[in-house]
């Protein structure tokens, strides 16, 4: 009987040493399997930062071979720059060329139509000059980019024209000038260029009060038609008689209807040098104000080509307090002067007028009240000034200074 309670115990205790053998086991299995995730982590993240040195590697070699071509496409321009002031032509334009195959830039195409213009290549020129103002005008740049991409326009736009009028494309270099002119329209030099351009055309029609302009080589007519009645006359006969005389009577009739008439051309070419084209829309105002700058007088300018009846729908979400003051300055001082006692009060270009309807936008009270303290400063010395220039004016009228006060009163100065 003894036997079996030994043998009990001998199994319980088999059984738990098995049991501590196993938990021994599965701690150990755990602790292993530990080691080996944690091994792997390390393992992943080196390869990691393996991939990120690599790629941060490839990053600065690509950034590296990037200012290199980038180098030497600025070392190539200014080689071209340097030959062109040498006046090495030839030099100057293989440069720029091995330059734009790098990259193509418009400040190296304009100077490559410079060269190609000076090369008398003018084709290859006024390509180049297109080519650059599609660059440019691509761009859209803002602040201090603008002026300089401005211009490089003007120069781009002038260098096109000189060459079209090298190849005799007279309405196109007109064209060109034009464009010029809209960047810089107080350049007296492309607008002498714009009027040669216009010269060269044969006739300037005036149509509802716009030009047309038509090219014909009159030179190179009459000079067929001199070489032609010089053959008739060697070997005269009354057949050719009679065929001279008509054809003489059919050139009368003809320089006729293509007589140029000088008075249209002289008003046309002064149209074309002196008149603002009238503005109608708010983006177009925007545009010649920004052009203008810090000019009163350009300022002004733009202001009158704004006819009253367009104030209200041209400055209603534009008028604030700065732009009221520099619209103030302007008028004030450069529209009416000493001979507006000349101006009739119901006169389009009356200036009262003007400011009489810029007050009624829908934004004058708030520009009026928010007038820095600069501006409404310079705006009521400019009216003092003009004031006492009126008063000075023996024939100015009580009515036309009545008028201004009261406007005064209207813009709280």
């Amino acid at each position: 009987d003894s036997l079996v309670p030994n043998r009990t115990r001998e199994n319980v205790e088999d059984v738990s040493s098995f049991a501590e053998d196993v938990e021994k086991f599965l701690e150990l299995a755990k602790r292993k399997d530990g080691s080996l995730l944690e091994e792997k982590k390390k393992r992943r993240e080196k390869a990691s930062l393996t991939d990120t040195a690599a790629r941060e590697t490839t990053r600065k070699k690509e950034e590296e071979v990037k200012e290199e071509e980038e180098e030497e496409d600025v070392l190539l321009r200014e080689r071209g720059n340097m030959h062109f002031r040498r006046g090495e032509y030839a030099e100057a334009e293989a440069s720029y060329t091995k330059s734009l195959q790098g990259k193509e830039t418009a400040a190296a195409l304009s100077n490559r139509a410079m060269v190609r213009l000076k090369l008398g290549k003018a084709e290859a020129c006024a390509k180049d000059c297109q080519r650059s103002v599609d660059l440019l005008l691509e761009e859209d740049e803002v602040g201090e980019a603008t002026s300089k991409r401005d211009g490089l326009l003007v120069k781009t736009w002038q260098r096109k024209g000189t060459a079209e009028m090298e190849m005799k494309m007279y309405r196109e270099a007109a064209a060109s000038f034009e464009n010029a002119l809209r960047i810089e329209p107080e350049s007296r030099t492309i607008r002498e260029q714009r009027k040669a351009a216009v010269k060269e055309m044969a006739m300037i029609e005036v149509k509802d009060g716009e030009v047309e302009l038509r090219a014909r080589d009159f030179l190179a007519k009459r000079q067929r038609v001199s070489i032609e009645k010089k053959k008739e006359l060697e070997t005269p006969s009354p057949a050719a008689i009679v065929q001279t005389k008509k054809k003489e009577a059919m050139a009368k009739e003809e320089m006729k209807t293509t007589t140029m008439d000088i008075e249209k051309v002289r008003k046309a070419i002064s149209k074309l040098d002196h008149d603002e084209e009238e503005i109608k829309t708010g983006p177009i105002f925007d545009k010649q104000w920004k052009l203008a700058a810090t000019s009163s007088e350009k300022k002004c300018k733009i202001l009158r080509a704004v006819r009253a009846e367009n104030i209200t729908k041209i400055l209603a979400e534009r008028l604030t307090g700065d732009l009221l003051g520099d619209i103030i300055v302007a008028i004030l001082t450069h529209w009416i002067t000493e001979d507006y006692a000349n101006t009739s009060s119901n006169d389009d270009d009356d200036p009262v007028n003007w400011l009489t309807a810029l007050t009624k936008t829908n934004r004058f009270s708030m520009a009026s009240m928010l007038l820095s303290g600069e501006a409404k400063t310079n705006a009521r010395e400019s009216w003092n000034r003009c004031v006492q220039r009126l008063e000075k004016n023996k024939n100015m009228n009580s009515v036309a200074l009545d008028r201004l006060e009261h406007l005064r009163a209207n813009f709280r100065l």
